[in-house]
């Protein structure tokens, strides 16, 4: 049997739970993953009967509820591939509309030499600080996250994809912390911002497998981090730095204004490709 066959035989059994084009896709996803190769090389390749069973197992996660993501321990972000696991979260692509506006940021503001000193708050897979590595090889990028298990896995895919960036287990709540970081020309961070009280809302697969660490923050605190790092930016901030952060899209404008309050100028908003305000750039 070959794959395409065997997806053609298998979509089915995914049907009551995705509608039949995602199954195909999960089916295909599950392919590449096992053949290494994309589905235009696997469609043709006879499957073995270990590949049978390997995808077997593969797709009782899926139907289990697992992300697709984590069954595959592997998730794409901007345009490469990234390991993921329980312990961080699956890239989203409103987070590559961050990278890609601070890429544009780097590009515009200054000349092809600067080499600005950045920081990523709440690292999770380094997918961010690693992507604006490789895009932008001259920026010095230190990241910081305090999940262990994170951090493992971030500098896993700092080696795979062989850029250097410093990653540093800190309590970033603890200003304490604080005095072990020095200043930087950008902050950039996506950080927990929905409220607890929110986690019912969730997609299943959200609520049961992804790190509550990195999405919740109390009911009655939903700009905690926020305000964090209004503060942290004060103080650690190069003259004329910035900082670039992720948005829950019902919190936008109630950021804004903490950031107004807090001194800082030239405070925009900007809208994801869905048309939700979900971004946040200031300057100090």
């Amino acid at each position: 049997m070959k794959w395409q066959e065997y997806i053609h035989q298998h979509a089915a059994s995914l049907h009551p739970l995705f509608e039949i084009s995602e199954a195909n896709f999960i089916l295909k996803s599950i392919a590449e993953h096992i053949q290494q190769v994309s589905y235009s090389e696997a469609k043709d390749i006879s499957v073995s009967k270990a590949y049978l069973m390997k995808a077997g197992a593969l797709i009782s996660q899926v139907k289990e509820g697992k992300p697709l993501q984590y069954v595959l321990e592997e998730a794409w972000f901007y345009k490469y591939p990234f390991k993921v696991n329980a312990s961080v979260l699956i890239p989203r692509p409103e987070t590559e509309e961050l990278v890609e506006w601070v890429i544009s940021y780097i590009d515009k503001e200054r000349d092809p030499q600067y080499a600005p000193e950045m920081l990523d708050i709440g690292t999770g897979s380094g997918c961010i600080p690693i992507t604006l590595k490789k895009e932008r090889p001259a920026v010095q990028v230190s990241a910081i996250d305090i999940s262990q298990q994170a951090l493992a896995t971030a500098r896993e895919n700092a080696v795979v994809h062989n850029v250097k960036i410093e990653l540093i287990a800190l309590d970033f709540l603890d200003e304490r912390s604080w005095a072990d970081l020095k200043k930087y020309d950008i902050i950039i961070s996506n950080p927990p911002y929905i409220p607890i009280n929110e986690l019912e809302t969730l997609a299943v697969n959200v609520r049961n497998y992804e790190p509550h660490l990195a999405l919740f923050v109390p009911e009655k605190k939903p700009l905690l981090f926020y305000e964090k790092i209004a503060a942290f930016g004060k103080t650690h901030l190069k003259k004329n730095g910035v900082i670039f952060l992720e948005l829950h899209k019902d919190f936008a404008q109630e950021t804004k204004h903490l950031f107004e309050q807090k001194g800082y100028r030239e405070v925009i908003i900007r809208k994801d490709i869905s048309g939700n305000e979900r971004m946040l750039r200031v300057q100090l």
